[in-house]
């Protein structure tokens, strides 16, 4: 009885263990470099400021997701497959044996399972997490890298040319009124148009 005990103890606990191995990183993955004008000492205090807050903003950890995912999975795996061990056991006439087979084999499944969508969900987090610290960095003044700096736009130097002068309309003056002379004024059929009126144009 208590080899069996043993047994279901070491099952559940053995995810927690490979979970336990996965290299993941505990903090951002990617470097920031101090921004111009700002010391050392600026630079490590906003980056720890800046890990909590990308901590809090994510809510987990990208370890603790990964070792979540992994034990969810594997006593999914573990409750499902003693469920359908134990169908197969009772149809065999031996239900505890399939239980057990079942239970071992879900939990191996599982794990297996589990390590690679812990894997996942760590990687998830992480770029969140990520991203969130490379943010909060930016936004202190400190350099990150693939981010252009942003500068104030300079103003443009005050221009010392003046604008050209608008243009002037000029009407052409109209046509002198012929000149009168003594001479009688031979009718040509032609007229002229004054500011007085029509003229005639003499010969």
């Amino acid at each position: 009885m208590k080899r069996r005990w043993v047994k279901v103890i070491s099952f559940i606990f053995l995810p927690v263990f490979l979970g336990a191995c996965a290299t993941i990183p505990t903090g951002p993955s990617m470097a920031v470099y101090p921004g111009d004008g700002k010391s050392q000492q600026a630079f490590y205090q906003d980056d720890a400021r800046c890990k909590e807050v990308a901590l809090q903003r994510t809510g987990i950890s990208p370890e603790q997701a990964a070792v979540e995912s992994t034990v969810n999975t594997a006593v999914l795996g573990t409750l499902l497959g003693a469920a359908m061990g134990l169908g197969l056991g009772a149809l065999g006439g031996r239900p505890g044996l399939g239980a057990g087979a079942g239970a071992g084999s879900g939990l191996f499944l599982g794990t297996a399972a589990g390590a690679e969508a812990g894997a996942a969900s760590a990687r998830a987090v992480q770029r969140r997490y990520d991203a969130e610290f490379q943010q909060c960095m930016y936004a202190a003044g400190h350099r990150v890298p693939g981010v252009m700096q942003m500068q104030a736009p300079q103003a443009a130097p005050p221009s010392t040319l003046l604008p050209p002068p608008p243009p002037q309309t000029q009407y052409a003056p109209p046509p002198p009124p012929p000149a009168a002379s003594g001479a009688p004024c031979k009718p040509t059929g032609r007229y002229v148009r004054t500011p007085s009126g029509f003229q005639e144009i003499c010969e």
